[in-house]
């Protein structure tokens, strides 16, 4: 998996592209474990591949990260990608769902799959551990 990571004032950041199990799979050291994971625009709703990720972030005591951040395009796909985490989240916090996300795209895109207008990360979501 191709990535870059940056590093500041005790802080870093990891951007791979891919699932995040996969991810984990191929970096099984990673220490510290991250914070959190953001799966932009993902349509965890639309696609299975999402399951094995969700598992992985749900396995007991296997937390990694604290924090699963989903962002989508629009309301409608942010409130079917918080159904979808729903079923398969074990009881845990969710901080938010189908939220609109203030640092979302005003830049509306070109391609559409129903009725709503389509802006990058326009709505978003998170859970989390219950601790």
């Amino acid at each position: 998996m191709d990535g870059h990571s940056l590093s500041a004032q005790g802080g870093s950041v990891l951007v791979k592209r891919g699932m995040y199990h996969d991810v984990l799979d191929a970096s099984p050291e990673m220490s510290p474990a991250p914070d959190f994971a953001i799966a932009f625009n993902a349509g965890i709703w639309g696609y299975n591949d999402w399951d094995d990720t969700i598992g992985r972030l749900n396995a007991e005591n296997k937390i990694k990260p604290r924090f699963f951040v989903v962002t989508s395009y629009t309301v409608q796909e942010a409130e079917e990608d918080a159904e979808k985490i729903k079923s398969l989240w074990r009881p845990n916090r969710c901080l938010w769902e189908a939220d609109e996300n203030r640092w979302g795209s005003r830049v509306e895109r070109k391609t559409k799959g129903r009725e709503e207008d389509y802006y990058e990360n326009k709505f978003w979501g998170c859970w989390g551990t219950s601790d």
